[in-house]
């Protein structure tokens, strides 16, 4: 009889190879990295395996129905990035499943996803996602908050239920439909917040529970529980009114819509950046400058920012001057919660009124007053790459003592020394940290500076500081000339960087105009060009909170 599968690297294929049908059980070849080459995975092959975590290839178009159902070990599952389609009820009972590297943007969200993922703390959503389809993460008993994508216009039944600590969640304005039992047996939910423009959906502030507007009345669609709750301003709020120098969404009215009219803060800030860029350099020279404002020849206005003498219709008398060092820091370990409710749920993150319409919290308020002292005497850390070709394939390359998995000051170490050029921007932050404190800022392109040397632009420079004191970043990691013509430090960086916080800042206004060097940087950081999560992404930077950055800006040197 004709054998009907062929065995290779430890998994069964169809005699084509195109298909794994299975994994040998009588092999240990197969350690968790499917090799590339198949272009699709049968119904739960991996059903119930053994292994902590699993690699699929970029070859792989297509997976079967519960592909890795209740697999009790499996902690982390890479997916191909240009995957469109997910399998239902793909990761069922996988109660230790915490991370999951998914695919760039996706046609849907199948029914039961994450059914019983009761490790996974934070719903890795994707552009395209339009319904939340029965039991997608039923029972993730971790999840404790919640925030709708702006895409979904449906929440089928039992499509959150049971999600016994989720306390906080933020629905969207295209909601249109909400099934009766969507939120069933979530107990703990104290916090709801609904865009207002939504017209079908809103939430009362008497008792902050969700209602529908129907033909016969306001219907009871979402109750919260008997926590008490603190009024807060929703995050679209905190959007409307930001600065049109200051990555507008007007930008994106075209078709071919642009990533950004310039790299630049607000007028006010960028006064006080120069002035503390003034105060670095002459720092490096000669550090007792840094004391004397005098001596560094700045303009009065320049002075008074630098010292924190602000004009007393700008500033409340009673404002006091943080000051800020800077230090060398560890990034925390690699967590992706989606705290957009962080604001919310937190009683020290009340908000204070600045306008008639516009809320924002205290850190946000004190931007600008901060920023002046993000400097110290010590310089930012730059360098040029001093590891030729075969010295990075060294780097890369597997040593006698393997690397543990959340050494990140070690993957950074190699990331720096890949590239052609990188810089450090190391700041103190006050108040609560995010779950990332490390931004990458990959530069496509350098200027030179008087002496000659190629260096970063100084509006990109300034952007960095912003976004770092906006969300508290630690540190700011600039990177320019990533070797992705090396296999090695393809692979590396994209393991790497999946889920890491990364703008790029290129030349190009719009994604049509972008270099293939840019795409493949996008790509490798899963940086989606989609018009709705670019717009998405650049509000998240522009205002505290606690999600994910994966963001384009257009970086443009001006004298």
């Amino acid at each position: 009889m004709e054998q009907m599968f062929i065995q290779k690297d430890g998994l069964l294929y169809t005699p084509d190879g195109k298909t794994i049908i299975g994994v040998d059980v009588d092999s240990t070849a197969f350690s968790g990295k499917v090799p590339y080459g198949a272009r699709a995975i049968d119904e739960e092959v991996f059903n119930e395996c053994p292994f902590e975590s699993i690699s699929l290839p970029d070859s792989i178009e297509s997976l079967g129905y519960r592909l890795f159902a209740n697999s009790l070990t499996l902690e982390t599952v890479k997916l191909p990035p240009e995957l469109k389609e997910l399998a239902p009820y793909m990761f069922s009972g996988c109660k230790a499943l915490t991370k999951v590297y998914m695919p760039n943007e996706l046609n849907g969200f199948p029914e039961g996803l994450f059914n019983e993922c009761s490790a996974l703390e934070e719903i890795p959503f994707r552009a395209g996602i339009k319904v939340l389809p029965q039991y997608v993460f039923s029972k993730c008993t971790s999840l404790t908050s919640l925030v709708i994508p702006d895409t979904v216009q449906r929440i089928e039944s039992n499509a959150a239920s049971y999600c016994t600590s989720l306390s906080a969640l933020v629905l969207p304005a295209s909601l249109e439909y909400l099934a009766d039992n969507a939120f069933e047996g979530c107990t703990s939910i104290h916090n709801i917040r609904i865009d207002q423009s939504n017209k079908i959906f809103f939430v009362n502030e008497e008792d902050g529970c969700l209602y529908e507007h129907t033909a016969d009345g306001d219907k009871l669609r979402i109750a919260t529980s008997q926590v008490q709750r603190q009024q807060v301003s929703f995050f679209k709020d905190n959007v409307d009114d930001e600065s049109d120098d200051f990555f507008s969404d007007e930008d994106f009215d075209e078709i071919d819509e642009t990533f950004s009219s310039s790299v630049s803060a607000t007028d006010e800030e960028a006064k006080v950046l120069d002035a503390t860029s003034a105060l670095q350099a002459a720092s490096v020279s000669e550090k007792e400058s840094t004391e004397d404002p005098q001596a560094l020849g700045l303009s009065d206005e320049e002075k008074a920012l630098m010292m924190g003498d602000k004009p007393a219709a700008e500033t409340p008398a009673e404002e006091t001057q943080n000051q800020i060092t800077q230090e060398s820091t560890m990034e925390q370990n690699d967590q992706n919660v989606d705290g957009l409710l962080e604001d919310i749920m937190s009683e020290e993150k009340q908000r204070d009124t600045v306008s008639s319409d516009v809320l924002v919290d205290e850190n946000e308020t004190k931007v600008l007053s901060q920023m002046m002292d993000v400097m110290s005497d010590a310089p930012t850390e730059t360098a040029e790459s001093k590891v030729s070709d075969e010295e990075l394939v060294n780097l890369l390359s597997p040593s006698e003592k393997p690397q543990k998995l959340d050494d990140t000051e070690q993957k950074i170490k190699i990331l720096t020394q890949s590239v052609k050029k990188y810089q450090i921007l190391e700041f103190n932050p006050q108040g609560e940290l995010p779950a990332k404190t490390d931004l990458y800022v990959i530069a496509e392109n350098l200027i030179q500076d008087e002496q000659g040397q190629d260096v970063f632009t100084p509006k990109l420079l300034r952007c960095c500081n912003t976004f770092a004191h906006i969300q508290n970043f630690k540190r700011v990691i600039l990177l320019n000339g990533l070797p992705f013509e090396n296999p090695e430090f393809e692979n590396f960086y994209s393991g790497f960087m999946a889920t890491k916080n990364i703008v790029l800042a290129c030349e190009a206004q719009s994604p049509a105009t972008l270099s293939e060097y840019a795409k493949k940087i996008c790509s490798e950081s899963r940086i989606s060009l989609e018009k709705e999560e670019l717009v998405t992404q650049r509000k998240r930077i522009s205002t505290k909170n606690n999600s994910m950055i994966k963001l384009v800006i257009q970086d443009i040197y001006d004298n």
